[in-house]
């Protein structure tokens, strides 16, 4: 998830560049926006399985102390990056 841009090496800078003009860039967590674009184009086929992961994000985040799954990701990046990118992943998915 925060190598992603590495199997596209281009695509961050040719189709979304706006990710590294934003504030607070950060290479790893642009990966994470990367993925989540992806993602979100292919459970756009399956609404009901998009919605159910979107329903466990929302309630893996909720609790910015005691999120599982940010801590069963901590082996990679800290808490505070996995939380991150689960809200990263979470807003993209969200939108229409």
């Amino acid at each position: 998830m925060y190598n992603y841009h590495d199997f596209y090496p281009n695509e961050l800078f040719e189709e979304h560049s706006h990710l590294i003009d934003s504030e607070g860039y950060n290479y790893l967590l642009a990966g994470v926006n990367i993925f989540s674009i992806r993602l979100k184009a292919f459970l756009k086929q399956y609404p009901d399985l998009l919605s159910k992961i979107i329903t466990i994000l929302r309630d893996e985040i909720k609790d910015e102390e005691n999120s599982e799954l940010a801590f069963a990701l901590n082996e990679t990046e800290t808490y505070e990056t996995n939380l991150q990118a689960l809200k990263i992943i979470e807003k993209e998915l969200s939108k229409p």
